[in-house]
């Protein structure tokens, strides 16, 4: 049994690497990553609204140490890739490669904001759906990472409509229902919703809500 060591060299971390045998038809490939335990959270938030037709979403992230200290000019790498998906819950377009964002870094608040365009124009189908995937890595300069993951759920219509309600309602129990108006995004928005109570096919009653209120 042969011992030694090598150095790796300068310039080349973190990477993968392999060591082969020459003569031996043999090797042993590793992998050096540029890790450390965080000592410092990153909370990522997408933003308020999304306008429409979305040509990008926006990530808005904050790193901070766990006593609340910001975590300035850390390197911010992102990836993600895009899935569509059709109408009736079937995967119509999929696409498992993952694309690389642009590397940023945080400010003196520990403060970030990354985009990632949306892949197709919008409206050609609206029962189909978008669902972005992320990976965001935050490196602090004492080499210390952490990392978050998201998923987006991005609709092909401007505006939606959310109720809930039970199916089989007591009249003597009733509850409120509540109905909210989203963005493409799923991101509540305000505005006026139009509700029109049916009985037998005709109004019995009509009234406007103020949505985001």
């Amino acid at each position: 049994m042969a011992v030694d060591s090598l150095q790796l060299p300068d310039g080349q971390l973190p990477g993968l690497f392999s060591i082969r045998v020459k003569g031996a038809g043999s090797s042993c490939t590793f992998r050096v990553e540029e890790y450390k335990r965080a000592t410092f959270q990153v909370d990522v938030q997408q933003e308020a609204h999304t306008p429409w037709p979305a040509r990008h979403i926006t990530l808005q992230g904050k790193a901070l140490t766990y006593n609340g200290v910001p975590v300035t000019d850390a390197r911010v790498c992102l990836r993600y890739r895009w899935q569509e998906r059709g109408w009736p819950r079937i995967y119509v377009e999929e696409s498992d490669a993952w694309k690389e964002g642009d590397t940023l870094y945080t400010d003196a608040e520990g403060r970030f904001t990354v985009k990632v365009d949306v892949p197709r124009t919008q409206g050609d189908d609206k029962h189909a759906i978008s669902m972005l995937q992320t990976e965001i890595d935050v490196l602090s300069r004492q080499g210390e990472t952490c990392t978050t993951t998201h998923h987006i759920t991005l609709h092909h219509t401007p505006l939606r409509l959310m109720l809930q309600t039970g199916a089989l309602l007591d009249k003597d129990r009733l509850k409120p229902w509540t109905i909210q108006l989203i963005d493409c995004c799923s991101q509540p928005v305000a505005g006026s919703v139009e509700c029109k109570l049916l009985k037998d096919g005709k109004p019995v009653f009509t009234t406007r809500l103020e949505a985001g209120q």
